[in-house]
């Protein structure tokens, strides 16, 4: 089974970012503010998210927006993501403000102490109707969403899912010295894409996420190595434009 990568997004410290129209680059460093109309015209709790919330839904909306498409996607749309540390720090604002007594225990930090927030925030934007997961990696950025994403299309389960992974450690933890944001991919079926643009296409090799390229099957390592083969191989299979006066 193959699905083709018709979209990609992310957030991370050098901002949001889609497909070509922008420079990649996970570095390390503190994310920028996102605010709701970066993204959304209306999103009545987009001010109450979380970080690890809001960064997730960045990559998510960039994703969608760079395969030109808008919700509701329906059934046959899902998300696959992973994480390494989760919601994690929010737990621990929330159990600081739960230690001053049960009156003061913050309802709204409440409401993001599950890593599954993005999965449920970008399925009620969206309506995401399909399989959805929020899945551990022991180091951010892997590959398991892609996968996840993968296997779902090969079942038959979807046809078209969010795939990617999304970390904001702080940056004071001893896990927390690599980069944050969000990358997410979307992988749809050929049927479903119709013969839109795509970057690329992916396989299941094994369990290996390998991408069909230049006539051979090239296993990929991680989510942000995959990104930056994608955008390499559009570049440099997109037409030359002619000099002024060649």
């Amino acid at each position: 089974m193959s699905a083709l990568v018709t979209g990609m997004g992310w957030l991370t410290a050098a901002g949001l970012g889609q497909g070509r129209r922008d420079a990649f680059s996970l570095a390390c460093g503190t994310l920028p503010e996102v605010r709701r109309q970066d993204l959304f015209a209306e999103h009545p709790r987009f001010g109450r998210m979380d970080a690890y919330c809001k960064a997730g839904l960045a990559g998510v909306v960039m994703a969608l927006r760079d395969a030109g498409l808008e919700g509701p996607l329906g059934e046959s749309a899902g998300l696959a993501a992973t994480t390494c540390v989760g919601c994690l720090r929010t737990d621990l604002d929330y159990f600081a403000t739960a230690m001053q007594g049960p009156i003061l225990a913050s309802p709204n930090l409440f409401a993001f102490t599950l890593p599954t927030s993005i999965v449920a925030e970008a399925a009620i934007c969206f309506g995401l109707r399909g399989p959805t997961c929020m899945l551990h990696e022991p180091q951010a950025f892997g590959l398991t969403g892609v996968r996840a994403g993968l296997e779902a299309l090969e079942f038959g389960e979807a046809e078209l899912m969010l795939a990617g992974a999304c970390d904001v450690p702080a940056l004071d933890w001893p896990c927390g010295q690599g980069p944050a944001g969000s990358i997410f991919l979307v992988l749809e079926s050929e049927r479903r894409a119709q013969g839109r643009q795509a970057y690329g296409r992916l396989l299941l090799d094994s369990d290996t996420v390998a991408l069909d390229a230049e006539s051979s099957r090239e296993p990929q390592e991680s989510l942000p190595d995959l990104v930056r083969r994608l955008l390499y191989l559009s570049i440099s299979s997109a037409p030359r434009r002619k000099p002024v006066g060649e």
